[in-house]
């Protein structure tokens, strides 16, 4: 996994499966986004402690957390 955005307490990473990158996660102290994390099209996966997201909503996603996190 690579890690993509690491500022403040809220962080994005990459997540690789069977050697393809789908999806991200955004992990970290998520309680402040946490109305929007659903309405987002993101779902909690707990094996992996954080808000599973297509990779086609990142540049939507990164946005969102640098305004509101």
């Amino acid at each position: 996994m690579k890690k993509i955005i690491k500022e403040g307490r809220v962080y994005m990473e990459d997540y690789e499966k069977d050697g393809q990158v789908k999806s991200f996660l955004v992990k970290g102290d998520t309680k402040a986004i946490k109305d929007q994390r659903k309405e987002l099209g993101g779902r909690w996966n707990n094996s992996l402690g954080g808000w599973i997201f297509p990779k086609t909503k990142e540049v939507e996603i990164a946005a969102f957390i640098k305004k509101n996190a």
